[in-house]
C-alpha cells in the first residue's frame, strides 16, 4: 500500500469522527440540559485556548523521534476524554473533558499535514488525494450522524465520538509512516523548539495568514455550533418530521402544514381546538402542530 493512499485512510479514520462531533455534539448537551449560552461557552473555550494549546502541543509533539508517536497518544487521549462527559454529571466537568478531548483533536490534523506533505514532496504525489479522502469521509459522517439522530438518542453520537477517536489513535499506529520528526532523526532540545516559534512570531506574512485563516475558522465555529441545533430544535424539525409522517402515511396525509408563528421571545403552536390532525391519530409519529 502506498503512503498516499496510508496516509488518506488514515485521514478518514479522524475525520469520521470529527464529521460527527462537530455539528452534533451540541444536540447531546442540548438533550442534557444545557442551553444555548452554556453550549456556546463550552465550544468556544477550546478555540479560544488553540491560540495557546496548538503551538504548545506542537512543541511538545516536536520532542518525539517519530511523528506519528504524539499523534497517536493525542487521538487516544481525546477518545478518554470523550469517553469520560458520558459518565460525568455538571457543566464544569464536562467543560473540561470537551476542552481536552477538542484541544488534543483539533492539534492531530495539522501534524497530519506536515507528515503529509512532507511524504508528498518526496514521493511526488498530490497531496490533495490523501487529504480529500479524509474530506470524503468528513462528509459520509456528517451525513451518516445526522441520519443516526432521526433514529437514535443524541447518546449514539457521544458514543460514535469516542469509538471513532479510539480507532484513528489505532490507525495512526498502523497506516502512519515511520516518519521522524526531524529529518536528522535526532530529537531537539525543548530551548530549541521554542526558539523556532520565536522565529514564526516575528514572521509579519506568517501573523497575516494565522488571522485570516483564524477569521474563516470563526464562521465554521458557530456554523457547526448552533446548525445542528437549529435544524433539530427549530422550524426545519417540524418539517422534516412532517415529511416523515407523509413517508410513513401517505394515504392518510393532512392537510398543508403550516410551521409555528413567533410571538415575542418563544415559538406559539396553533391551539388545539384548531388543530386538523391530533397526535393520537398516528402513535408511532410526532407530528407538528397543523392548522
Amino acid at each position: 500500500m502506498g503512503s498516499a493512499l496510508r496516509l488518506g485512510l488514515f485521514y478518514a479514520a479522524v475525520f469520521i469522527g470529527t464529521g460527527a462531533s462537530l455539528p452534533y455534539m451540541p444536540v447531546w448537551f442540548r438533550a442534557h440540559g444545557l442551553s444555548g449560552g452554556q453550549i456556546g461557552l463550552l465550544l468556544s473555550v477550546p478555540m479560544l485556548a488553540r491560540v495557546i494549546t496548538g503551538p504548545a502541543l506542537a512543541i511538545w509533539a516536536d520532542g518525539f523521534q517519530l511523528r506519528r508517536t504524539p499523534m497517536a497518544l493525542m487521538l487516544g487521549a481525546s477518545a478518554a476524554a470523550y469517553a469520560a462527559i458520558g459518565f460525568i454529571e455538571g457543566y464544569g466537568a464536562w467543560l473540561v473533558c470537551w476542552f481536552v478531548a477538542a484541544s488534543l483533536m483539533s492539534t492531530v490534523t495539522p501534524l497530519s499535514d506536515v507528515l503529509t506533505m512532507r511524504r508528498a514532496g518526496r514521493e511526488a504525489f498530490n497531496y490533495g488525494w490523501p487529504r480529500g479522502i479524509g474530506s470524503a469521509a468528513y462528509i459520509v459522517a456528517n451525513v451518516g450522524a445526522g441520519a443516526l439522530l432521526m433514529r437514535a438518542r443524541p447518546d449514539a453520537v457521544l458514543a460514535w465520538t469516542a469509538s471513532a477517536a479510539l480507532f484513528a489513535a489505532l490507525m495512526a499506529v498502523v497506516l502512519l509512516p515511520r516518519e521522524p520528526v526531524h529529518e536528522s532523526g535526532e530529537v531537539l532540545h525543548r530551548r530549541d523548539r521554542w526558539q523556532g516559534l520565536n522565529g514564526l512570531l516575528r514572521d509579519r506574512t506568517f501573523l497575516l495568514a494565522v488571522v485570516s485563516i483564524g477569521a474563516i475558522q470563526a464562521t465554521h465555529a458557530f456554523y457547526y455550533g448552533f446548525s445542528a441545533l437549529a435544524w433539530r430544535f427549530g422550524r426545519w424539525a417540524q418539517l422534516a418530521q412532517s415529511l416523515t409522517h407523509l413517508s410513513v402515511h401517505p394515504l392518510h396525509s393532512p392537510p398543508s402544514p403550516t410551521l409555528p408563528r413567533s410571538r415575542g421571545k418563544g415559538v406559539r403552536c396553533c391551539p388545539p381546538e384548531r388543530q386538523v390532525c391530533k397526535p393520537a391519530q398516528w402513535p408511532s409519529a410526532t407530528l407538528p402542530c397543523w392548522c
